[in-house]
């Protein structure tokens, strides 16, 4: 997901869960993707402002979710 506020981007990879046993399933492999899709997106857009990277992970059982 990506979002505009002012003059500031926000990269937000959204997760979902269902056991937080098994972590946040973010490997170092997937974050480098992450990483380089960002600074494509730079790139491509001419994007000379501050950035932000988030991660939104969601966990639950289909309608009880929690947002951390």
């Amino acid at each position: 997901m990506i979002a505009r506020k002012k003059e500031k981007f926000h990269f937000i990879e959204v997760k979902t869960r269902t056991d937080e046993r098994f972590g946040y399933g973010l490997t170092n492999h997937k974050l480098q993707h992450l990483w380089a899709a960002i600074e494509a997106y730079i790139e491509d857009n001419n994007i000379d402002e501050t950035i932000e990277t988030d991660i939104l992970l969601i966990t639950g059982f289909e309608q009880q979710y929690t947002i951390q």
